[in-house]
């Protein structure tokens, strides 16, 4: 497990799948995430979570408070180890927690871990235009935009930009020491 000031991060369990799958019935937590969201049953959603359980390298967490889970996080899209890279993703689903920093310590507790411990090089996120929360939260852990990809997304009736923002492990170490 890894803790932070407000959160803990652990693998997934075969019990969390279905505290986990009402989490995503939130339809605009999801979507503001950058998913698409359409009605998933119980069963292909465990179905799915399987083929996660089963990783023998798992970079994915659940980010619990207080034994309650808000969300998860994780390094995704088969992290690049010759490179050093991997891309970022993060979700908090449960709204009593949006907008209180819980999201902002679980990056930080996973940035920690994988520079520090998996020693990765950079680490980097897409998000879209319109989650300004989120790019405030990025920005306030040390990312920077690195690009912008125009109309690349479709949410709520509109065609938004694309950020990809990213951080390198001498941008977090001199975080870090000041």
């Amino acid at each position: 497990m890894l803790r932070g000031e407000k959160v803990t991060l652990r693998p997934f369990e075969k019990e969390d799948m279905k505290l986990y799958h009402e989490l995503h019935r939130n339809v605009d937590l999801v979507l503001m995430g950058g998913s698409a969201w359409e009605p998933y049953p119980l069963a292909s959603f465990e179905k799915e979570m399987e083929k996660h359980l089963g990783n023998e390298h798992p970079a994915e967490f659940i980010i619990e408070v207080d034994g309650r889970i808000i969300g998860d996080i994780g390094l995704h899209d088969h992290p690049n180890r010759r490179a050093g890279c991997a891309t970022l993703g993060v979700e908090i689903l449960d709204p009593d927690y949006v907008g209180h920093g819980y999201g902002r310590d679980a990056i930080n507790v996973l940035l920690r871990w994988a520079f520090r411990i998996m020693n990765y090089r950079r680490i980097y996120l897409f998000t879209m235009s319109i989650n300004e929360r989120a790019i405030r939260c990025y920005r306030a852990c040390g990312f920077v935009e690195e690009g912008r990809m125009r109309q690349d997304d479709y949410c709520n009736g509109q065609y938004v930009d694309t950020v990809l923002m990213g951080i390198l492990r001498e941008e977090w170490e001199a975080r870090q020491a000041a």
